[in-house]
């Protein structure tokens, strides 16, 4: 029986792009993965309301999963792959990437090929590793000092997106792991497993621009760090130890000079300052961030959970019922003899 490559592709109102990537995909997956049965699943990143992907309806290799709300494309990633954990065999492979163009189909047989060249291995991940970004030197120079300040507090460099290729073993025993509720690209950092980096460089849009706005932007960087709160949280803790024994040093430098009658030098003062400052603002984060990765909210986990599913089905039913009983009272109040 042939395996399947299973091709997760979220889409927030992108049908043009999405249709450009079938297309390139299938003729990839034709010449250089015939003995894989390709089929793509669309996560409708924008809650049911984009009607172009209508046309995919009927489709036989094509399956749209319909995300609840505008989930963002690496919490609509997640959803996707969670809902269609049942039907992927451990077995299978799975590509996720973005259906803009810049994570191209033609370098799919290379982000798999230590997947094939291992087929035994069910438990490794290859994710790729950006050589070359085509984006304006505003974004580069920010994107610099953001992988600066993330490796900075995590001990990782990010180099990596929704680009990445796995057995279906993946999906049915990690995917649930509560860090994919936060971000899907930085988790697959975060977790201890097997990874392969593959250098690959970023390919053009096919059509249109990038819809991330610069909040967007910073609260998706800010999500990348929450896989690596316990760690974050760890660093912090050296971090100001260190930094408040400097603090004491100073102050034990202060107190001997005065002592003995000398001037307090300004340059010690405001070193004493910036340092207790700086150790402040380790302390402060590593508390942050626990309680940011403590916090309990209605997650992806929840939203993809039987518990979730089976309480809205009861939702439903009960609204159902209720508004049928409201139409067989209008009814009978309309038929009562008079």
């Amino acid at each position: 029986m042939r395996k399947v490559l299973w091709l997760f592709v979220p889409c927030f109102y992108d049908y043009q792009s999405f249709a450009e990537l079938q297309k390139r995909a299938k003729l990839i997956a034709s010449k250089e993965l015939p003995h894989l049965s390709l089929r793509f699943v669309v996560i409708d990143d924008s809650g049911g309301q984009d009607v172009e992907l209508e046309a995919l309806t009927g489709s036989p290799d094509v399956q749209v999963v319909t995300a609840p709300y505008n989930l963002g494309h690496q919490g609509a990633l997640v959803f996707g792959l969670r809902k269609m954990s049942l039907s992927i065999a451990e077995e299978d492979f799975v590509v996720t990437l973005d259906c803009d163009g810049e994570d191209r189909p033609e370098d799919i047989p290379s982000l798999l090929y230590p997947l094939l060249e291992h087929e035994h291995n069910l438990h490794s991940v290859c994710l790729a590793q950006r050589t070359k970004r085509n984006e304006s030197l505003l974004f580069k120079t920010l994107y610099f000092f953001f992988k600066l300040f993330f490796s900075t507090l995590t001990g990782t460099v990010v180099r990596n997106g929704n680009f990445a290729a796995y057995r279906g073993w993946v999906v049915k025993n990690i995917l649930f792991h509560p860090f994919f509720d936060y971000c899907y690209s930085s988790s697959l950092l975060a977790l201890p497993i097997n990874r392969y980096n593959i250098p690959l460089a970023r390919g053009s849009r096919y059509h249109g621009t990038s819809k991330m706005t610069l909040v967007s932007l910073v609260s998706h960087g800010f999500r990348m760090l929450l896989p690596f709160s316990e760690r974050i949280a760890i660093r912090s803790i050296i971090l100001s130890f260190f930094l408040f024994a400097a603090v004491s040093c100073l102050a034990g430098i202060y107190t001997v000079l005065l002592v003995s009658g000398q001037n307090y030098p300004l340059l010690l003062v405001s070193t004493a300052v910036l340092v207790g400052l700086t150790a402040l603002i380790a302390a402060t984060s590593c508390i942050f961030f626990q309680i940011v990765n403590q916090t309990k909210a209605l997650s992806l986990r929840e939203l993809t959970s039987p518990i979730f599913v089976s309480n809205q089905a009861e939702l439903r039913a009960e609204r159902e019922s209720s508004n049928a009983g409201t139409i067989t009272k209008a009814v009978h109040r309309t038929h009562q003899p008079r």
